[in-house]
């Protein structure tokens, strides 16, 4: 079961990413939104935000080039339909 939700994330990850300009824009995105999240921690709160606008812009940019859903809104919209299914 955890195999199967894991192919499917990956096979849904890909299908998302694979405009090569987008695919660049993530690898320098995330670890950059990932360091803005720990300079925050670290409460470096300038270079944290500066971090996190830049690393999540190059990371819309690259969707807003491919056509596609940002990982986040995505997840949301997930998240909001399943809850709507239970009530």
């Amino acid at each position: 079961m955890v195999y199967s939700q894991i192919a499917k994330f990956t096979t849904n990850y890909w299908l998302r990413h694979c405009h090569p300009i987008n695919l660049c824009l993530h690898i320098i995105g995330i670890p950059l939104t990932l360091w803005g999240f720990i300079s925050l921690i670290k409460l470096q709160f300038l270079t944290g935000l500066v971090d996190l606008i830049i690393g999540f812009g190059l990371q819309f940019i690259g969707h807003l080039i491919q056509g596609s859903e940002m990982g986040e809104i995505y997840l949301a919209n997930k998240f909001w339909q399943n809850r709507k299914n239970k009530l």
